[in-house]
């Protein structure tokens, strides 16, 4: 939640600073920055709230294992309680992308990640004589790790991000800002957010079927993420670079990003496909699969991967809508995959075959996709064919 909502402002902020500075407007893309950090802290108050006072009813929902639960809720509160590091780290990186500067969005990234995997032996087991801790070492690693590269994040801001200044005036409350910001942002936090939901309500229809077959939903949206995570990047660059020049009213170039993000992307998905197809047991051995989780995980894989080409493809075409300010647009979309995955795999489950259930993936992937083309067609004949 916390880091889909950091995500969704990060992403109206993009949204609004790119086409500020398509329009050659430099103190709109200074309010633009600043008003996106008031939101953010805004948002970090809250998640001091929800840390204390939600952990303990959300996790007993879900079971009745006390040393799950207290594993579970003393990591989640650390990592609530001190949300305001994976806050400002998302909105660091996305002024960063917002000026086309990807390279240093990067480095932010592999700063956290590297302070985090150094840290989490250290604190969950007690090296170079600190306490062990645990799982709640593993939590105040990813916190601090955060941190670090939120403090990386700014310090790049400052030196190289010469199009953003942080300036005083910049930080003043505008209503209007904000609105804009919000506009984008709060659809797309939502979409964001789904996943929680996604996840939760894929647990309990998997457990009717086997024990195992969650564990295999949680090993394919691992896998599937070197498939997502490119198609993230050509979305988030598309973003900056159809924002910029809708502010400039550059229709060619808009439609040209367009075009070859799908393009690279569908190259990437091909190859993705591929290998899920081709070799499914060696990806489930990564992650020392039982016999049992075999003997459904492989015809899952097999299955899911049909869908990956739409998955990618929807995803860059929802980053279109986004940098448009059609957020509510992407959250539609968002939206339609909550709906037609649960409704589908629920279906399916009436079967009682812990195979059949996958299809409700590539199901939902098609009905998805076809929404996705209805929405940036519409989308197009409103506010890029006209300039």
């Amino acid at each position: 939640l916390a880091v889909g909502i950091g995500i969704g402002l990060g992403v109206g902020v993009n949204s609004v600073l790119s086409k500020k500075l398509g329009e050659g407007d430099k103190q709109g893309v200074n309010r633009a920055a600043g008003n996106g950090m008031l939101l953010i802290w805004l948002v970090s108050i809250a998640f001091v709230f929800i840390g204390l006072f939600a952990m303990e009813p959300f996790y007993r929902m879900q079971t009745d294992i006390e040393e799950v639960l207290e594993m579970s809720i003393s990591y989640s509160e650390i990592i609530s309680v001190l949300a305001f590091a994976a806050l400002h780290q998302v909105m660091m990186e996305r002024l960063l992308s917002a000026t086309g500067k990807a390279n240093l969005t990067m480095v932010s990234m592999l700063t956290g990640a590297v302070v985090n995997i150094v840290l989490d032996p250290v604190m969950i087991f007690g090296w170079f004589g600190l306490p062990a801790m645990g799982i709640a070492g593993a939590a105040y690693a990813t916190v601090i790790a955060q941190a670090v590269a939120a403090v990386a994040g700014f310090w790049m801001n400052l030196h190289f991000n010469k199009e953003v200044r942080f300036e005083k005036k910049g930080f003043w409350p505008d209503g209007s800002m904000m609105a804009e910001i919000i506009k984008v942002g709060v659809p797309v936090a939502l979409s964001q957010c789904l996943i929680s939901v996604l996840a939760f309500g894929m647990n309990n229809i998997l457990l009717s079927l086997s024990a195992v077959a969650p564990g295999i939903y949680v090993i394919y949206i691992r896998l599937q993420s070197f498939v997502i995570m490119p198609a993230g990047g050509m979305s988030t660059a598309g973003i900056s670079i159809i924002a910029y020049n809708f502010g400039a009213g550059n229709r060619e170039r808009i439609m040209e990003t367009l075009k070859k993000s799908i393009l690279v992307n569908l190259v990437i998905a091909f190859f993705g496909t591929l290998i899920f197809l081709a070799v499914p047991e060696l990806l489930l051995a990564m992650f020392d699969a039982s016999e049992a989780v075999l003997e459904i995980g492989i015809p899952a894989l097999r299955i899911i991967a049909a869908s990956l080409l739409l998955t990618t493809t929807t995803q860059i075409l929802t980053g279109f809508l986004q940098a448009l300010g059609r957020g509510t647009d992407s959250f539609l979309i968002a939206v339609s995959q909550a709906v037609f995955l649960l409704l589908s795999a629920w279906l399916l489950s009436l079967s009682g075959s812990a195979v059949l259930v996958w299809l409700a993936f590539p199901i939902m992937e098609i009905l998805r996709f076809l929404i996705g083309v209805f929405m940036v067609r519409k989308t197009y004949k409103k506010q890029i064919a006209v300039i």
